[in-house]
């Protein structure tokens, strides 16, 4: 069988490229090829339906006609096992072989699982696709307590959804507060305080040493002897690339498959976009990011020379009922910091050479937008006291 263009992977990147490419050459011939049993859903929804009753259905983004209509084939619970590269060629788990004009890589990542002992027992999840959800909530069904490995923006979000649904939600977090990455040690230490008072536990500065039962798990215990019963144990401890199929190949491999602004590998015809794929010595790992990468891919595939990916201006969200928060730019390496506090909510700007390169607003955050610009524009902190009056003393 032969295409004008081969996708490998039907997360959003490749999604999006399929789209794209449709869009630009509605005449041409696009495979999709996944592991994946389902088409392309909403990842990003996952954490969310941990509380929630759905059907996968509710999830998938375009139905099996969209494919149908705009020639775009699925080829679903088939993993690709080989590519070559030359002949732009991959063979499938079944043995088929398909033929592409060119090829994206698009394989996306899997949930990294750190060296704890235990890790492999039953009752501890990962989460990161439909099936590995419905296992955890039909595991989760008449139990009672969660414990949650990791205290990133994902682990929270996870937390939350637990106790939505009526579960003990325990957090642990290796630093000394949530969030670390995106909070200064001042409002992550308040974090852990307010997450412990809307019901969520939080165990940090003691990684997890150990994960343990009578044949399911039944318990965490921490480097400092701390042991924490639970039901289930559910690790938010970050994603690495899916390499595997190309790691022995003649590809420029580091961290991701090494693509320039236009998503083109080092071998011609061969593209790579998502959490596959290293720009400018980074793997981003975001959804929204993934989405550009698969249109800058596309446009490439056809020959648009002048889209390129910009890298995106990184800044978090997070919804934890009445505890917003939002968090740009560098909050732990700076100069100085301009603080102003009213009725429980926290503004903070981070300020090095005179400059705002940090942000958090904690509680309110209607001023998003305004901090967002300070940062992303490198406001000077005179001018935001002057335009702001928060920050006057």
């Amino acid at each position: 069988m032969e295409f004008n263009y081969i996708i490998i992977g039907n997360g959003i990147a490749g999604y999006t490229a399929a789209k794209e490419l449709n869009k630009r050459c509605p005449d041409c011939t696009v495979a999709i090829v996944s592991d994946e049993k389902y088409s392309s859903y909403y990842r990003i929804k996952m954490t969310e339906l941990i509380a929630k009753d759905f059907e996968v259905e509710d999830t998938i983004i375009s139905p099996k006609d969209w494919y149908e209509f705009n020639d775009i084939t699925e080829y679903l619970s088939e993993p690709a096992t080989g590519i070559d590269f030359d002949n732009k060629e991959v063979t499938l788990k079944s043995g088929k072989v398909i033929k592409g004009g060119k090829i994206l890589l698009a394989m996306g990542a899997h949930s990294f699982v750190p060296p704890i002992p235990g890790c492999e027992r039953e009752g501890v999840f990962t989460l990161r696709s439909i099936d590995d959800l419905l296992e955890f909530k039909h595991f989760l069904d008449g139990k009672d307590r969660v414990v949650v490995v990791g205290g990133g923006l994902l682990g929270l979000e996870a937390a939350k959804s637990l106790r939505e649904w009526g579960k003990d939600a325990i957090v642990i977090e290796n630093q000394n507060h949530v969030l670390a990455r995106q909070l200064n040690e001042e409002l992550g230490l308040k974090l852990n305080e307010d997450l412990e008072d809307m019901g969520i536990t939080v165990y940090a500065g003691s990684p997890t040493e150990l994960i343990d039962g009578d044949g399911s798990v039944e318990f965490v215990r921490l480097e400092d002897g701390t042991e924490v019963k639970t039901d289930a144990v559910l690790l938010s401890t970050g994603v690495r690339p899916n390499l595997s199929l190309v790691e022995d190949s003649p590809l420029e491999i580091n961290r991701g498959i090494v693509v320039n602004e236009k998503m083109e590998t080092n071998l011609p015809g061969i593209y790579a976009a998502g959490d596959v794929a290293e720009v400018k010595g980074t793997v981003i790992g975001l959804w929204t990011a993934s989405m550009d990468m698969g249109k800058v891919a596309a446009a490439s595939m056809c020959g648009d020379e002048d889209l390129e990916y910009e890298e995106p201006k990184l800044f978090t969200r997070l919804d934890l009922g009445e505890k917003k928060i939002f968090s740009a730019g560098d909050v732990s390496d700076y100069d100085e910091v301009y603080k102003f506090d009213k009725n429980k909510n926290y503004y903070r700007l981070f300020v090095t050479d005179g400059k705002v390169s940090g942000a958090i607003l904690y509680g309110d955050t209607s001023l998003m937008n305004k901090f967002k610009n300070y940062v992303f524009n490198h406001t000077p902190i005179l001018e935001v006291k002057e335009e702001s009056g928060l920050f006057n003393d």
